[in-house]
């Protein structure tokens, strides 16, 4: 794991309504696969509320998004239907959001840090996406918003040719800061 990644991670507080996430740095593919299996874990619980706390995050990249993008449309099919509350977004992050169509699945809330739960914030263990679920998170932004078909075409085709054992080259996962575009063309 690169050194800017160290510092990075998330806690959660499930004891509270809603359930809080903090993100404590960056959020990417090389720390984003719990942060899925805590958003499956909520809605199968049936939390319908999830607070996403951006006051700490320094970035986001796309499999990070596109995971929040297949939790909000999750919790929107559930009856009731749940919703995710981004608090606290920087300038850039609130961009990013808004530039991918995801403001029109999740609020965006204000500047107010959510209210803590009784139990208090526990780590959530950071590990890295596999290709099937950064796979998953980029289709789930095309859902959110046609327009990022063009966006992120590149990067559905080459996680599609890795998965079926297609891809020739063995250089990192497509994600910020790294190419998403493999061979000439």
């Amino acid at each position: 794991m690169p050194a800017a990644e160290d510092s990075s991670g998330f806690a959660v507080d499930p004891s509270g309504d809603p359930v809080v996430l903090r993100i404590q740095g960056r959020a990417g593919y090389l720390n984003s696969a719990p942060v899925d299996e805590f958003f499956r874990r909520m809605a199968a619980e049936e939390r319908p509320r999830i607070v996403v706390d951006c006051g700490e995050c320094t970035g986001m990249d796309s499999t990070f998004l596109g995971i929040l993008a297949g939790a909000a449309l999750r919790l929107r099919r559930q009856d009731p239907p749940g919703e995710i509350g981004l608090s606290r977004l920087s300038a850039r992050n609130r961009e990013l959001v808004e530039n991918l169509g995801l403001h029109r699945l999740v609020s965006v809330e204000g500047q107010s840090p959510p209210p803590r739960g009784g139990a208090g914030d526990r780590p959530l263990p950071g590990r890295e996406a596999d290709r099937s679920l950064m796979l998953e998170a980029h289709r789930r932004l095309l859902e959110a918003d046609e327009r990022n078909a063009s966006r992120f075409e590149d990067v559905i085709r080459f996680l599609e040719k890795k998965r079926n054992g297609d891809g020739r080259d063995e250089g990192p996962e497509p994600g910020e800061g790294s190419p998403t575009r493999r061979g000439s063309r």
